[in-house]
């Protein structure tokens, strides 16, 4: 039978279908099998079969119900056919007995009639044989006759004892299908049950079939879930159905398969709690058996439980730390008395370590007995269920031992929380306390503190005046009076509760805080402290009281209460938002309210210069209770009645009679909140009044501790409104100083009294490149020298680290530091410190302005000025030098020439021809010397050509090698792609010469002379610092060499003519300043680079 649709079938398989998973629990292994199936199946027909493997037989599948319904209905046409046929048969066998048997007889009959009448004929005589022959012809036919009635009888009989048979078969039939019917109803309401409870359970579930290789459980198929487990683990129900555990859940590892194997195998169920990494949370989870490789989980998501009983764990714990830190031994006992747990106190108290305390009776451990002392509090408690106390001593020193049992859900004592305190100074100060009295016995009437004995049945046997005037009776009126009738009723039940323990000798003294009555009928509040006083033989005389009135103290208590409250109100006012000053003063009239007992309230503005009142709130039940649709805001002082008293007598005015006449009442509309009791109080702000605050319809009288409440809370409310007001003003104005602070130029630092740098704005991070909090011992990381003179500062010599520790003001100390971001810049460093009140040092101000930009413009400048003087010195040079060459090359034109016309007059051999030349090679010298300081000038004459620098460069250098000489290394780099420039070749050609002369004789032991090309691009910036130049594209040429290089002050003045270092007569000093003038008459420009020991680089531009 198998389930299909939700409605039972009969169901076999139809050859050729492959076996569903709930038939493989027999046919996938036959060992599993009921025996009575193989038997009834056959082995090899209908077992053996695999997974997949096809069925041989035949089936068919009918449902349940049309199986039932066609029994029913064979029933009903087997019965009537059954008894058709059975009458059918009954008829043939009655016809073939009348045929056969009964129409012979009736002939037989016939012939007998006959023969009478033949016999009567013939005249009676009938022949012997025929008699004969009729007579046993007529026996025989009887028997026969009899015999066919016989077995007609015995026939009927059993056709109809087959007929009852058949109907009792027939009944039982329809009763087995009604009661099939009825066990299949019951059968399919269970499994909707089951269904519904499976589908409708709170917790998660599953039904599984194990799947087994070689014998050994691998996996196991999901069979069906309820809608809790889709929740639980996330898996739709379409998607885990009918699929392996494996590819449900994505994972060969499959959790707690040894659990479902050992379940299913032995058919223990399993229950255990366990975290779930596929499910990522805590799961209870019940494991069962529900059939032949079938089993079926139960599992409850107790994530939250397991987090809660982790939150317990942390109380358990906070609650042990809390145990263990009180002063008093504590103990808590169990039913039997005994300690099961103990805090570090009793163990200090006691010298015996917790561990060993627990599970020993209290009495062991504080007595050192081995049973209950004859007043144990505990056996008490155990009793009255209700704190037990016992004051006692041990070892000089007197204890108090309070128990408070612990009470179970059905009433019963299961435990107590036993405390022992060591009240030994309270005790001496009573028993000093009892001495006292001792000695001043006789003075009991004149005591300040009332006094009485009371006989046993209550009536005050003896007072003193101080307890008479206390309560406003004379002595002999309270000698006449009982104390029941003297005390507050709600107090009176404990004072007799309290006189019964004494009379039973349960307590030796009691000690309370009850109410009396006045004679006037006011209450007075007492502390009362009583003792009963017995003769020898234990009878009770009277009780000993003493009476303190502590009514100024109550109510000291009450104005304390009020407050605290006050106090927790103003708390919570100081904790409260006040972004909106409407809700704030709301929430403070409803606290006000609160406060005071009051039911309604209000707050008006008030302002004395208009002497205006302005509406801020209603409390929300003046609201409820108003019925005035536009009430009135705004209010001339004048116009008011008795609320605006206030104001007009500057102070809290109260009545506690509202609806009484006053002469100051105005009355209020029609509408308006009824009044019943009333107080308002102004609230002033530096001695003027701001606002009016004002309760109503407390349900006692409004007193001065009322007032006095009301007024400190509400001046409270408004002091946090100003603070509020202040705070947003300050916050305004920090703002702006920090936006200034922020947009200033100049760095800005704060330090405190220690040095300790706190915070710099953004010009003062920018000039350091960082912002570190560092102190004195820390200005190490500060690099900075001072200027000019380039004195590295150390870290105790910091301006800051001066002012910090002697107070001084340091103004515009020029620095150069090495800032974090790795720059170097020029800074001016002034610090000033910051004073308190009492000129003490409380920090410092450090002002750093950069001034690096300024320093290089001025350094640019000078450097600009000297150029300018130097290129104005070398042009009056200039000038001079060529108007002299000028003039002294038409002296050397005479001389030469004469000198010449004199040589070729002369002839050779001559003794004056070789003087002649001799002033001939004179003249043509100073004639290149005249050229040179042409060329300075720029007053030769240039034949300038486009032509490509490097072409020059290649042409001139194996001159240069035959110049420079084999101990010089001559190195060319010429630039690809170069520029072409418009200059005159022979010229340049001549720089070059000039340039690698200065260099070999700066070179005397050999070096590196380089030659080097390239296109360079000068901008405005380096066309400002070097006038000489202009801005553009350029072709460079450098001349560097590796000589002995030059000091500052020879640079600034080899360009001059007739400047040289070198000894006498080495030298002209022409020809740097010839290059000088070969370089600017072409429209270039030329620098040079040097340092002694280094070499020396010149750029032509």
């Amino acid at each position: 039978m198998q389930t299909i649709g939700g409605k039972p079938f009969f169901y076999t398989l139809r050859r050729g279908e492959e076996m569903q998973p709930q038939c493989l629990r027999c046919h996938g292994e036959p060992v599993k099998a009921p025996a009575d199936l193989i038997k009834f199946y056959g082995d090899k027909r209908s077992f053996h079969r695999k997974p997949t493997g096809a069925v041989q037989a035949i089936s068919i599948r009918v449902p349940m119900d049309a199986a039932y319904g066609k029994a029913r209905e064979f029933t009903a046409m087997f019965a009537p056919v059954l008894f058709a046929a059975f009458t059918l048969f009954f008829g043939a066998v009655l016809a073939v007995v009348d045929r056969m048997v009964l129409k012979p007889v009736d002939k037989v009959r016939a012939f007998a009639k006959d023969i009478a009448a033949d016999q009567a004929s013939l005249g009676g005589q009938i022949p012997l044989p025929r008699i004969r022959e009729l007579r046993d012809l007529t026996e025989s036919m009887n028997a026969i006759s009899e015999q066919l009635r016989t077995a007609l009888d015995s026939l009927e009989i059993k056709v109809q004892e087959r007929t009852r048979q058949l109907s009792e078969a027939n009944e039982l039939l329809k009763a087995e299908i009604h009661a099939r019917k009825q066990n299949e109803e019951q059968l399919r309401m269970s499994e909707m049950k089951f269904r519904a409870l499976f589908e409708n359970m709170a917790s998660a579930s599953c039904l599984d079939e194990l799947v087994y290789d070689n014998g050994v459980a691998v996996s196991y198929r999901i069979l069906d879930v309820n809608p809790a487990w889709e929740k639980i683990t996330g898996i739709p129900k379409t998607e885990a159905v009918d699929r392996m555990a494996f590819e449900v859940y994505g994972t060969t590892d499959i959790p707690f398969m040894d659990v479902y194997s050992r379940v299913v195998e032995t058919g223990e169920s399993a229950s255990f709690e366990e975290y779930v990494a596929l499910l990522g949370k805590h799961v209870h989870m019940t494991v069962s058996r529900i059939g032949e490789g079938r089993f079926s989980t139960v599992f409850t998501d107790i994530t939250d439980r397991m987090r809660l009983q982790e939150e317990t764990a942390r109380a358990a714990r906070d609650w042990q730390t809390t145990f263990d830190a009180m002063e008093d031994a504590v103990w808590i006992l169990g039913p039997d008395q005994k300690v099961v747990r103990s805090n570090k106190a009793a163990e200090k108290h006691f010298n015996i370590p917790c561990q060993d305390m627990i599970g020993k009776p209290c009495w062991e451990i504080v007595h050192g007995s081995s049973k209950p002392i004859s007043d144990c509090p505990i056996l008490r408690a155990c009793k009255t269920l209700s704190r037990e106390i016992l004051e006692i001593r041990i070892n000089r020193k007197w204890y108090q031992i309070t128990v408070d049992p612990i009470i179970d859900e059905k009433g019963a004592f299961s435990g107590a929380v036993h405390v022992v305190s060591d009240i030994t100074k309270r005790k001496k100060m009573d028993e000093d306390l009892r001495n006292s009295e001792n000695r001043f016995r006789a003075i009991f009437e004149r005591s300040t503190i009332g006094n009485s004995l009371t006989t046993p049945d209550g009536n005050l046997s003896k007072v003193n005046s101080a307890l008479a005037d206390m309560l406003g009776y004379s002595i002999e009126e309270l000698e006449q009076c009982n104390f029941a009738q003297i005390t507050h009723p709600e107090d009176l039940e404990e004072s007799r509760e309290c006189v019964r323990c004494l009379l039973a000798g349960e307590r030796g003294s009691y000690h309370l805080e009850k109410r009396y009555f006045h004679k006037t009928g006011k209450i007075i509040w007492a502390d009362v402290s009583t003792t009963l006083l017995k003769d020898d033989s234990g009878a009770p005389l009277h009780f000993i009281t003493s009476v303190i009135d502590i009514t100024a103290r109550k109510k000291h208590e009450e104005a304390a209460r009020y407050n605290e409250e006050r106090l927790r109100i103003l708390l919570d006012i100081a904790q409260y938002d006040i972004s909106d000053p409407q809700a704030f003063l709301d929430y403070a009239l409803e606290k006000a309210i609160n406060l005071t007992g009051s039911k309604i309230g209000y707050i008006y503005h008030y302002d004395e210069s208009t002497r205006l009142f302005t509406l801020n709130t209603w409390s929300r039940e003046v609201m409820n209770e108003c019925a005035i649709n536009e009430p009135q805001t705004v209010y001339q002082l004048e116009s008011t009645g008795i609320w605006g008293e206030a104001v007009r007598q500057r102070g809290p005015i109260v009545l506690n009679d509202f609806q009484s006449p006053h002469a100051l009442k105005k009355g209020y509309p029609e509408g308006h909140a009824h009044l019943f009791k009333f107080m308002t109080a102004p609230i002033f702000r530096n001695n003027r009044i701001v606002a009016v605050v004002g309760v109503a319809n407390k349900e006692t009288d409004y007193d001065q501790g009322d007032i006095l409440q009301l007024s400190l809370l509400m001046d409270g409310v408004w002091k946090a409104l100003d603070h509020k007001r202040s705070a947003i003003a300050l916050r305004e104005s920090e703002a702006l100083l920090q936006k200034v602070y922020d947009v200033l130029p100049i760095g800005l630092w704060f330090a405190d009294k220690s040095g300790r740098l706190l915070r710099g704005n953004q010009a003062g991070v920018k000039i350091w490149g960082a912002e570190p909090h560092v102190g004195i011992e820390e200005y190490g990381v500060f690099k900075a020298r001072r200027l000019p003179s380039q004195e590295p500062i150390e870290p105790d010599d910091w301006a800051l680290a001066r002012t910090v520790t002697e107070g001084v003001t340091i103004l515009d100390e020029k620095l150069e530091i090495d800032a974090f971001d790795g720059q170097t810049r020029i800074i001016l460093n002034s610090t000033a410190p910051v004073l308190d009140d009492s000129g003490n040092i409380m920090g410092a101000v450090v002002i750093n302005q950069d001034i690096t930009e300024r320093e290089r413009a001025e350094q640019a400048l000078r450097h600009t000025e000297a150029q300018l003087r130097q290129s104005q010195k070398m042009e009056a040079i200039g000038r001079l030098a060529g108007g002299i060459a000028h003039d002294f090359n038409n002296m050397l034109v005479v001389i030469n020439g004469f000198s010449e016309l004199a040589l070729n007059s002369l002839k050779p051999g001559d003794p004056l021809r070789q003087d002649f030349e001799e002033i001939n090679k004179a003249g043509r010298r100073s004639a290149e010397l005249t050229q040179q300081l042409l060329a300075f000038s720029r007053k030769q004459v240039l034949e300038p050509e486009v032509i490509d620098i490097n072409v020059i460069v290649m042409g001139i250098d194996p001159m240069l090698r035959r110049i420079i000489g084999e101990d010089i290394e001559l190195v060319s780099y010429r630039a690809s792609n170069l520029w072409k420039v418009k200059v005159d070749r022979g010229q340049i050609e001549q720089v070059l010469v000039n340039l690698a002369v200065n260099s070999r004789d700066a070179m005397p032991g050999g070096g590196k002379l380089t030659l080097e090309t390239s296109n360079v691009e000068l901008d405005a910036e380096y066309a400002a610092i070097h006038p000489e130049t202009r801005a553009g594209q350029h072709v460079m040429l450098c001349v560097s060499d590796t000589g002995c290089g030059m000091e500052p002050a020879t640079m600034e003045r080899i360009f001059e003519p007739f400047f040289t270092t070198k000894e006498m007569g080495k030298g002209t000093g022409l020809g740097l300043s010839t290059v000088y003038g070969i370089i600017k008459q072409s429209g270039g420009s030329i620098g040079v680079y040097s340092e002694p020991g280094k070499g020396t680089s010149f750029k032509i531009y």
